[in-house]
């Protein structure tokens, strides 16, 4: 108490107090200086939130605006395209012959059937790029009925009815066409007619009579015409015609009306992989069917229009072009479905979907009475016209209770609830718009669930009733969805401090705002997105032997543990105490518990790899089986009851995986919270999608790093992007990338996974390259991989040329063997997949292609460049281009890694200057000779690209400035890279972090000179046997050295037994005061016993090889490391049984799947330590390079053809191709200049723009895409404002500050009552850990988790103060923090981590 009160209570520190210690998280008084973590300059969106706000902001009223001007062109252009009519007006319209009459009527066939054109060509785009099914003729047949019915209400409608009506009606009378949606609502409702509820009985007949009026509304278009006068054509078969073919324009949304409908869901089933062919056979049935009744007025001229066609053909081709009424009804419907669409998609339904079209048809009146009133002459509509005034009489009111009507019957698009950013197919029922009826389309069109009877309850009736008043989209709300599970798993191995803290700090992120949105969710903000979380930390080999030979942690566990503390305190601004963890011996290793602050668990799972395999690939196999396997299958088997076929126990697992996420992280990767939630988006939008990755930017120093930072670049803004719009990424990155526990459960994914390679190909596929073998399983079980631009995540890239080189050493042939076996087994992949068409395998393989071909073609341009800056012939420009490449193509074969780098540094060097030459030839190029030659323009337009895809980019648009280094280094890329890495297939080693053991053992250093002696034997062995062929002197020498090896052993163990007991007597002998005479003789039996006994072990030891080191198997209960200062001083926690057997079987795989002899991929075990088996890692090593010869061999033969045909093409000059360049800078007035180029050099240049260009469009798309998720995932706010979760984030933190210093002189007082407490929350914690081992459900365990969590939120909402409570009282709200109490060290204080809720749901 003394050295407290002497040095006072600071932050954590060494407790050293001269010669006494201080106390816990004590330093001296002058030790008071500090440090920060580095600071967090890469958060994700969080650096650009207030640019997107004012971009959202700018998309509502830009949307709304857009979709009310694109509505009302619309309709205005509609009316003014229509044929002029036989009423007689004011202005009598102008005789026009035949020919011209039909001339205007082809003009309005193509503006009505540029929609139907549309459907076409979309269904012909999903049929080559996506999977469709052949519907049957049945099928075919029906859906042609049901759709002909509203394509011939249409074509009569412009054709037969619009052209006798004036503006005003004719505006009315498009709204009146939800005759059949409407009678289909009031039918709906006589399904609770017999409910006895009379909550039930009052809601459901009030809005059944609104329905009902809704359809007397639509069925009173007949009144309408013929009180008001407004159809000349006074006979009432042409009123009643008009009636019916607005009823036939009401089944223009069939499909959405009647979803629930038993009888066509029956008869007309149509499916997603139908729909395609559907919409190409539908298409042109109502291109025809509009032409029909169009175009050909009446069957007595059929044969004098047959002659007129040709000639109205002709007039018409080369004018619509440049009709501005039709240009303008064909962009401003093609346009405003597009905004439409966008409006939903962007949850911006309300006021940017549904606002704009109530107030299409008031706007178009307002805008023909000032057009009638010259106040706005923008358009002409006299065509129509058939009064001299705008009608302000009683008619005009009554055509504006018509749009009521139909609002009322598609009231659903004022209550819309679906997940952001969902696709088409989710938002609208119908392909596409109509052409005629755009708006009235789109409000009946947009999808729509309605109520389903539920007889068993009335309170469930009353349920049903409430939903049909919010009828909803497919797919549902976020309030009605359980909240996802997120597994945070990430592999360690050798990391440096600085990456680790980078990892850690991400979690902490995640941690803090798992619970602020846990909290937000349970009070203010019920509909704030919350998941469930939980963290990961995998470390491979993670023990290593003491001084004594005891397994302990190795120092970077220890470095791990140590920057804990640190790393929260970095992430959260403010100084951080983790408390220490729960320990546990596990079969594996070991396990140890944290609580984070935020209050979700994170596990640390050390593997000792004398028990278990190591290596990442199998470190992913533990957690998948872990977390998917057990947990989920343990709390299947608490849960599930009663079920005899089983049936219930797999719904259940499959819900439970659907909507359980596995985010697989590297060991140094960055991200945030906002990142996991856009990959969860994706994932949400599309049930098929199995996994999702997002953009990966390398960080680090040097050029390098650099070159790389372009290289990612490109690779994503090209690659990556056109992958996910032609079909699906082929390789979602292990460091930051999100898996659906369904789909890695799944047939052939995650059993797969974990079997051994078999052969030689398997080692690349396997474990060189495991992320992208995972998802190449994956897409041949049929799942999708997407692209996510917007979620940002941070990774150390190789700093060095030679870590560089050994990284992509492993990556290039996994990449080649992954591709290869997918484009291998093409047609199953392509059937199984419906996301992947032969035409996206056609582009995958011509990418593969071009990457065989790389190195001869990067020789070839710089043999070009050669000839053409130095002006050498061509033959010594290929000598100095190739010679030096296939040297070092040779000498890989030869040299060991270390000289293959050098060589290769060297060479990167002599190709980099060159391509520096070739770049200032071009510019020399351009400005002395012609701007206009073809280099240039490659050139200039690779730059452009690029320029124009780092605009689209502003976040990375500093990639850009190493463009010139990434081109200059092209060779070292593509060209010597490509070779290392293929001469180096056969060796499988990790190549990266690779450090040497610190402390070995005597097994482990005799090992290590047996093999070094072993390798000395066979040199000599192969220099003798080719003088003395008869004598084998290895195998002599060798039969001697084990014999003498063997006495030699026995003798130095019976030494040091002898001198340990002698030891031990004397001692015991010197603390007795007995004569050492006495015991001599006893002495002596023990040591020949203890002798005997080491004897037998050591032999029994010398023939066990199994294993590369020694087995741990102590005798004592509880492991030496779990005693260990550093890791706490809590005891050793015993796992639950069911855990327990869990890993045991797991590891040894008693009786498991894969053990029966008649199994795919038989493996008796599925974690234990591999055998070090000499003569199978030989053969292994034999197979490999094997192997490698034949891949680098087949490869060097196809460059050297390519190589061999463009030589001689150049140098004979076969097909050249004369092109004429204009000469701008020439002395002959302008006069062009001629190039000749070889036809295949053309080709190939032809053949890398097209692959560019597709590219480039995928990258646009992409990205437009990409844009739309990140206004949509933005919460929109007042710029002066904070949303809530950013005010709790704010008070989550200022929390953790007050309450450091109380938690640190809570820790250290040492009053009855603080202990108490302290052991009340451990044991808290250890009953929430064994819960969870139990049951196997991720959430709350404990006391009453809802309730606190409650409490906690709704105290951040009011900020209330309370009254202090006792000591043994249990606080549980923010307000009553330590601020009261940390002066008074006498009494209790409560730990910071208490307030945090459980997670519980």
């Amino acid at each position: 108490m003394a050295c407290e009160e002497r040095y006072g209570s600071v932050s954590s520190g060494y407790d050293t107090c001269s010669d006494e210690s201080l106390p816990t998280n004590k330093v001296r008084y002058w030790d008071t200086f500090e440090m920060d973590g580095p600071a967090d300059i890469r958060r994700g969106i969080r650096n650009y939130i207030m640019v997107i706000r004012v971009l959202k902001g700018v998309a509502f009223v830009t949307l709304s605006l857009s979709l009310l001007l694109c509505t009302v062109c619309q309709r205005l252009t509609l009316l003014s395209l229509i044929p002029h009519g036989n009423n007689l007006g004011c202005q009598t319209p102008e005789e026009l012959d035949a020919t011209e009459r039909l001339r205007q009527r082809l003009v309005l066939w193509i503006g009505v059937c540029f929609p139907y054109l549309f459907i076409f060509l979309t269904g012909l785009w999903r049929s080559l790029f996506g999977k469709t099914e052949r519907p049957s003729a049945l099928i075919i047949l029906k859906v042609l009925l049901l759709e002909s019915i509203p394509t011939a209400g249409i074509g009569f409608l412009v054709y037969h009815y619009l052209p006798h009506f004036d503006n005003v009606t004719g505006t009315a009378m498009m709204n009146a066409c939800g005759l059949l949606p409407g009678l289909r609502n009031v039918v709906s409702w006589l399904k609770f007619r017999n409910t006895e509820a009379e909550k039930v009985k009052l809601k459901g007949w009030g809005l059944m009579s609104l329905d009902v009026v809704a359809v007397i509304i639509q069925f009173g278009l007949i009144p309408y015409i013929i009180l008001t006068d407004v159809y000349r054509d006074d006979v009432l078969s042409e009123t009643i015609g008009i009636v019916i073919c607005l009823f036939a324009c009401s089944f223009l949304c069939w499909e959405n009306f009647f979803e629930d409908c038993e009888f066509l869901k029956q008869r007309v089933k149509i499916t997603d992989k139908q729909r395609p062919i559907l919409m190409i056979i539908v298409s042109f049935m109502k291109i025809g069917v509009v032409f029909v009744i169009g175009v050909i007025e009446t069957s007595k001229e059929i044969d004098t229009y047959f002659n007129m066609l040709p000639i109205a053909f002709r007039n018409t081709w080369p004018k619509w072009i440049f009709d501005t009424n039709l240009l303008v009804f064909i962009l401003s419907s093609f346009i405003g479905y597009h905004v439409a669409y966008t409006a939903c998609k962007l949850n911006m339904q309300k006021f940017s979907f549904s606002l704009p079209l109530l107030l299409t048809t008031p706007i178009t009146f307002l805008v023909i009475y000032l057009n009638s009133e010259n106040l706005l002459p923008i358009v002409q509509l006299n065509s129509l016209k058939t009064k001299c005034d705008f009608p302000t009489d009683w008619q005009t009111c009554i055509a504006y209770v018509f749009v009521p009507s139909l609002y009322w019957i598609g009231r659903h698009i004022w209550t819309p609830q679906q997940e952001r950013m969902a696709k088409i197919d989710s938002l609208f029922v119908a392909p596409k718009y109509c052409g005629v009826l755009f708006e009235q389309h789109l409000v009946l069109n947009r999808r729509r669930q309605d109520h389903k009877v539920n007889k068993n309850t009335e309170r469930d009736k009353e349920k049903d009733v409430e939903k049909s008043e919010e009828t909803q989209s497919e797919i549902s709300s976020n309030k009605n969805q359980t909240p996802p599970v997120i597994y945070a798993c990430a592999t360690l191995w050798h990391e440096t401090s600085t990456e680790m803290t980078q990892l850690m700090k991400s979690l902490f992120h995640m941690d803090m705002d798992f619970s602020i949105r846990k909290a937000a969710a349970s009070t203010k903000a019920p509909t704030t997105e919350t998941y469930e979380f939980e963290s990961h930390i995998l470390f491979d080999d993670a023990f290593e032997y003491d001084k004594e030979e005891r397994r302990v942690p190795n120092k970077f566990v220890k470095q791990f543990v140590e920057l804990l503390p640190d790393a929260a305190s970095a992430a959260h601004d403010t100084k951080i105490e983790i408390d220490d963890p729960l320990k546990f011996a596990t079969p594996y290793g070991g396990q140890l518990v944290y609580e984070l602050p935020g209050g979700s668990l994170l596990y640390v799972h050390l593997k000792d790899k004398n028990v278990i395999r190591h290596r990442k690939r199998w470190s992913q196999v533990m957690y998948m089986y872990y977390l998917l396997g057990f947990r989920i299958g343990l709390d299947a088997e608490k849960s599930v009851k009663d079920d005899k076929d089983g049936k219930k126990m797999l719904k259940f697992k499959f819900e439970k995986a659907h909507n359980t996420f596995i985010l697989a992280l590297d060991g140094d990767v960055d991200f945030t919270p906002d990142a996991v939630r856009m990959l969860v988006d994706k994932m949400r939008k599309n049930h098929k999608v199995g996994a999702s990755c997002g953009r990966i930017y390398p960080i680090g120093n040097g050029p390098m790093v650099w070159y790389q930072k372009f290289e990612y670049a490109v690779a994503h803004w090209l690659q990556k992007s056109t992958e996910h719009i032609l079909g699906c990424v082929l390789c979602s990155p292990g460091c930051f990338s999100l898996f659906r526990g369904s789909a890695l459960m799944d047939d052939n994914v995650m059993r797969k996974y974990a079997i051994l390679p078999s052969e030689a190909v398997h080692y690349l596929m396997y474990d060189m390259g495991e992320d992208r073998w995972l998802c190449t399983l994956l897409l041949k079980q049929g799942y999708r991989v997407d692209y996510a631009a917007a979620a940002d995540a941070y990774t150390f890239a190789p700093e060095g040329f030679d870590e560089f080189f050994n990284q992509r050493r492993r990556w290039m042939p996994s990449t080649i063997a992954n591709i290869m076996d997918l484009l291998q087994d093409a047609d199953a992949t392509v059937k199984k997949n419906d996301n992947i068409s032969r035409l996206y395998i056609i582009y995958q393989g011509t990418l593969m292609l071009s990457t065989m071909i790389g190195p001869a073609t990067v020789l070839m341009m710089i043999a070009g460049a050669i000839l053409t800056v130095f002006q050498v012939g061509l033959m010594e420009s290929y000598y100095i281009a190739c010679l030096p490449a296939a040297a070092f193509f040779l000498l890989c074969f030869w040299v060991p890694q270390s000289f293959q780098l050098f060589l290769a540094k060297l060479l990167s060097a002599f190709y980099m200057l060159i391509m520096t030459v070739v770049l200032v030839g071009c510019v020399v190029t351009a400005v002395e000779e012609n701007p206009f030659h073809p280099s240039v323009i490659f050139l200039a337009g690779l730059v452009i690209i690029f320029l124009f895809a780092g605009i689209l980019h502003p976040m990375d648009l500093g990639c850009l400035l190493f463009g010139a280094l990434y081109f200059i280094g092209l060779p070292m890329g593509f060209l010597l890279l490509v070779m290392y890495s293929l001469c180096n297939l056969h060796v499988v080693s990790w190549g990266t972090r690779e450090v040497s053991t610190v402390n070995k053992t005597k097994k482990e250093l005799e090992e290590e000179a047996e093999q070094a002696r072993q390798k000395e034997l066979e040199k000599s062995k192969g220099f003798i046997s080719r003088f003395l062929p008869g004598v084998n002197l290895g195998e002599i020498f060798e039969e001697w050295r084990q014999k003498k090896k063997k006495d030699d052993e026995t003798a130095k163990v019976v030494r040091e037994l002898s001198a340990k007991v002698d030891s031990l007597i004397n001692v015991w002998l010197a603390k007795n005061n007995v004569d050492p005479s006495v015991l001599s003789t006893k002495t002596n039996q023990s040591s020949e016993k203890c002798k005997e006994k080491s004897t037998s072990e050591t032999s029994n030891s010398d023939n066990e090889n199994e294993r590369h080191l020694p087995h741990n198997k102590p005798t004592e209960t509880v492991p030496y490391w779990t005693e260990l200062d550093w890791l706490g001083k809590d005891k050793n926690s015993d796992l639950q049984t069911a855990e327990k057997e869990f890993w045991k079987e797991f590891i040894e795989n008693v009786g498991g799947v894969g053990s029966s002899s008649n199994a795919l991929c038989t493996t008796e075990k599925y974690l234990s330590p591999l055998d070090a088996n000499v003569k199978a890692q030989k053969e292994t090593q034999e197979t490999l390079i094997e192997l490698r010869n034949g891949v680098c061999g087949g490869i060097a033969v196809i460059n050297v053809i390519w190589i061999a045909v463009n030589f001689m093409f150049q140098l004979r000059g076969p097909g050249l191709v004369t092109i004429p360049i204009p000469s701008v800078w020439g002395d002959d007035g302008g006069g062009p200049d001629y190039l000749q180029v070889d036809i295949l050099g053309l080709s190939f240049v032809i053949f890398f723009m097209v692959l560019l260009l597709i590219q480039f469009c995928g990258m646009v798309m992409h990205r437009w895409g990409t844009l739309l998720h990140l206004l949509a995932f933005t919460e929109l706010t007042l710029p002066w404002s904070k949303t809530t979760l950013e005010e709790k984030r704010e008070q989550f933190l200022s929390e953790l500050k007050k309450n450091y210093t109380a938690k640190i002189i809570y820790q250290n007082d040492s009053s009855t009552d603080n202990k108490k407490d302290k052991s009340e929350k451990r044991r808290k914690l250890k009953e929430r850990v064994q819960g969870i081992q139990i049951s196997g459900r991720t959430g709350g365990h404990g006391v009453e988790p809802d309730e606190r969590s409650r409490e906690w939120a709704e105290n951040i909402y009011r900020r209330e103060r309370t009254k202090d409570r006792s000591l043994n009282y249990e606080v549980g709200t923010f307000s009553h923090y330590l601020s009261q109490r940390v002066r008074k060290r006498h009494r209790g204080i409560v730990n910071v981590d208490d307030y945090i809720p459980e997670a519980d749901y």
